[in-house]
């Protein structure tokens, strides 16, 4: 009986520090923009989305 205790236990606690890690979930979660004083972003994207024909009709 003590054994399934301390089994119990261990589990517990090697579960608990592996959900605690930092290094988990989303990345963007952890993603960090530089923001001007009015709270816009410094830099313009860079990600390509949509071609660059359709970028310029946008203005962007």
């Amino acid at each position: 009986m003590k054994s399934i205790k301390f089994f119990w236990i261990f589990f517990l606690a090697i579960a608990v520090l592996a959900c605690s890690s930092n290094k988990t979930g989303c990345p963007a979660e952890d993603a960090k923009v530089k923001v001007d004083k009015n709270g816009m972003p410094k830099q313009k994207s860079k990600s390509n989305l949509f071609p660059k024909s359709m970028r310029k009709k946008m203005g962007n």
